[in-house]
């Protein structure tokens, strides 16, 4: 084998591709995340801490700091304050199978377009396709890989990603690009999972997450297979790396790196230490009743006392950034 064709593979695995194709083989899909809807809820069953509507409404708040029903609205109040004549060229690193915000950041107005960029091809095929029936103009998908994509200079007003910046290794090159991909003024809007890479819950949060799992009533512990759920445990990162070589790759080096590349205009911490761990597998049980959503306020309360007071890091992060100033050669590469 030529030293060409060993740098082609050290490439095509750094990069996902080479794990891609294995999990096409031995599974039949091409990516984990082509398939969103049932990695958070299988067969409508909530797993994750997220999904649930009193933690999403908990989390809108300590973004915004009031109470506010609609986190598209309160991100585009966000907008208007720094583009408040609109016609605002947007970025968005990685979409959902629902719930997308780019439709309904299309039909406000403020918006000349919007690229959207995602790994999962299934997933931005189906986007693609939606966008389609619906006839909505100005938003465009494009299926990349973020770790190696390189934007236009200046080619965005705004750039904006939700839950996707943790699953990118080269953090470095992507703050990069983004920094400059945004025209003087443009603004980076993130909210993302800043906790320990490839999820390892610390002791702390592990043994104050089953202690509290001690309280729950057992309707409100068992799974979707009707098993219950005794404790939670820290998942092995070998075993994470084989379900998702993405999955929190470089996750607790996402704020410094950034900052070497933006400055913060806001900065919120949305918990999530507790949360996230606790429920984790058991979610759908606290929307089923008013008991299990009782018992959800409560746990939402503990855990915002425990992350004010600094007894747990906050997992999760809201911010609004600048790109740094930076100055580019004739040739186009930074000086």
């Amino acid at each position: 084998m030529s030293l060409d064709n060993i740098r082609a593979w050290a490439t095509a695995i750094r990069n996902g591709s080479f794990l891609g194709k294995v999990r096409r083989r031995l599974s039949g899909r091409s990516w984990i995340w082509d398939d969103a809807k049932n990695v958070y809820a299988p067969n409508n069953f909530k797993l994750y801490w997220e999904t649930l509507t009193p933690v999403a409404n908990y989390q809108r708040q300590l973004m915004s700091g009031k109470e506010t029903r609609n986190i598209q609205e309160f991100l585009l109040d966000i907008v208007r304050q720094y583009f408040p004549d609109g016609n605002i060229r947007c970025c968005m690193l990685g979409c959902t199978e629902t719930g997308g915000p780019e439709t309904y950041f299309m039909k406000s107005g403020l918006f000349k377009k919007i690229d959207v960029f995602d790994i999962a091809k299934g997933l931005i095929e189906r986007k693609q396709e939606g966008i389609r029936r619906e006839g909505a103009g100005g938003i465009h998908y494009f299926h990349t890989n973020l770790n190696n994509h390189r934007f236009e200079r200046s080619a965005y007003d705004m750039a904006f990603s939700w839950g996707t910046i943790h699953h990118i290794e080269n953090l470095e090159h992507l703050f990069q690009q983004v920094q400059r991909a945004l025209a003087p003024g443009g603004v980076f809007i993130v909210r993302d999972f800043v906790g320990l890479n490839r999820i390892q819950f610390t002791e702390k949060q592990l043994h104050l997450a089953n202690s509290l799992l001690k309280c729950i009533p057992e309707p409100y512990r068992r799974k979707a297979d009707g098993s219950l759920k005794k404790r939670e445990v820290c998942v092995s990162e070998r075993r994470i790396k084989r379900y998702d070589p993405s999955e929190a790759v470089r996750s607790s080096h996402i704020v410094p790196a950034m900052k070497e590349y933006f400055t913060f205009d806001s900065f919120c911490e949305t918990g999530g230490a507790l949360l996230h761990p606790l429920l984790n597998g058991i979610a759908n049980n606290f929307e089923k009743d008013a008991r299990g959503k009782e018992i959800l306020d409560a746990l939402i309360e503990i855990e915002k006392t425990l992350t004010k007071s600094k007894l747990l890091p906050s997992d999760y992060v809201f911010l609004v950034a600048r790109p740094k100033e930076v100055h580019y050669a004739a040739d186009g590469n930074r000086q």
